[in-house]
């Protein structure tokens, strides 16, 4: 299993990470905020354009966690 979570997006999976580890509650406001700078770095992403032009090339994506 961790063989498999390794093999994806590591932006991805750290958001993940950081995410199940806050899981505790928080006000609607703080947790919106949390998700979008969560986000806004996979948005801006170099793995995001990798992954976008992998799909379209029907190859796997060589993501590189930046």
């Amino acid at each position: 299993m961790a063989a498999k979570i390794a093999g994806n997006a590591p932006l991805v999976v750290r958001a993940l990470k950081k995410l199940a580890r806050e899981a505790m509650p928080k006000g609607p406001l703080e947790t919106v905020a949390d998700v979008r700078r969560l986000l806004d770095e996979v948005k801006d992403s170099e793995d995001l354009k990798e992954g976008v032009k992998a799909f379209s090339e029907k190859r796997k994506p060589r993501f590189t966690g930046k």
